[in-house]
């Protein structure tokens, strides 16, 4: 039998339906898409985005923390990730493809985060 699950880290990633990725639905290459998924995290960590090579340039990536803390000790932040419409080199986003976050810190950490998602008309 093959047991499937995920071990959950210092940055919760979405909800249920986003099962730890940022999955987009599939869409038309002409209108491109726009995926948000929420983070939940330790208020004391700081979070920022970095390039890297299994993030597709073409991706556009904006994060965002909460104005107010969810609580004394957790803070939400958004994740949005957009492709843009009619951009030449969009396709189906493959296994390696993920938006890393750094946790600022020490030791510094970083927070991997797939995406999927199926690109068509190209």
């Amino acid at each position: 039998p093959e047991v499937g699950g995920r071990v959950q880290g210092d940055v919760v990633i979405g909800g249920g339906d986003d099962q730890g990725k940022i999955r987009f639905p599939s869409f038309e290459a002409v209108t491109g898409a726009s995926k948000r998924v929420d983070l939940l995290a330790d208020a004391k960590l700081e979070l920022k985005t970095l390039s890297h090579h299994h993030q597709p340039p073409w991706l556009k990536i904006k994060l965002t923390p909460e104005a107010k803390k969810t609580d004394a000790k957790k803070r939400l932040w958004h994740l949005e990730v957009t492709v843009p419409p009619r951009t030449p080199a969009a396709r189906s986003f493959d296994e390696p493809d993920a938006v890393v976050l750094q946790i600022v810190g020490e030791p510094t950490r970083y927070v991997r985060i797939p995406i999927e998602g199926h690109v068509s008309g190209r």
